[in-house]
């Protein structure tokens, strides 16, 4: 991975500046919560669907919980983007002892540390990033690419945003990695979790967590790019 910039902060004013489509803040961030807020509902409801396949259904409202914890969380205006996301990370540990959950508080906390001197994040960055989390989450996991879980929708993201040349650009290949992710996968089998109980049942069908990633990032992109899809 190459190093991310370890440049002093930016001053405030270049989040608001000539290029606002080349760098992304915790107020940025924040807003993207409060969009996922927005829509969790739907979410919430497929991603119970999803789960009641494989597991015990109720990933969705575990979702649901965490991002209600995080959307009430709102960065200090001299916070740092690590300073923002290890405040999301902390608050989110206090709504889920889920597996999952903390897998998305351990990659919330490293990308905070990663992130720790930053008041805004080069768009270029990101693809790093997203490296970092699924770093985390497969030492965390024990678990690689290739088994049908988040961390390959991660790789996706990380590898098809990197090169992202603005916000707008950024949000465009996410949505495509994410769809791919679960494209390439869904006729697969499901080898970790309890997901490998049932694997013969799980071809032909989304992993949840996969599944999350992907209407995560719809949301995030906004009502539009969350009603846009025919994902399962």
């Amino acid at each position: 991975m190459r190093s991310l910039k370890r440049c002093s902060p930016r001053p405030r004013s270049a989040r608001s500046g000539r290029y606002p489509d080349m760098a992304i803040s915790a107020k940025d961030i924040s807003a993207a919560i409060a969009r996922i807020q927005a829509g969790i509902e739907p979410v919430e409801r497929r991603l119970n669907a999803a789960d009641s396949r494989l597991g015990d259904g109720d990933t969705g409202t575990m979702l649901a919980r965490l991002i209600g914890v995080m959307s009430s969380q709102s960065p200090d205006p001299s916070a740092s983007v690590g300073a923002y996301l290890s405040q999301l990370a902390k608050a989110a540990a206090r709504s889920t002892g889920s597996s999952f959950g903390t897998l998305i508080i351990a990659a919330l906390m490293a990308t905070g540390r990663e992130t720790k001197e930053r008041d805004s994040i080069a768009v270029d960055d990101v693809a790093d990033l997203l490296g970092v989390a699924r770093r985390e989450m497969t030492a965390r996991s024990g678990t690689g690419e290739g088994s049908k879980t988040v961390i390959d929708s991660l790789a996706r993201l990380e590898a098809e945003t990197r090169g992202a040349g603005s916000r707008a650009d950024l949000a465009q290949r996410a949505l495509a990695a994410v769809d791919a992710a679960l494209d390439d996968f869904r006729d697969l089998p499901c080898r970790v979790g309890r997901a490998r109980i049932h694997e013969a049942s799980s071809i032909g069908h989304d992993d949840p967590g996969m599944l999350a990633v992907a209407l995560l990032v719809r949301a995030a992109a906004g009502p539009k790019a969350a009603a846009d899809t025919d994902i399962e």
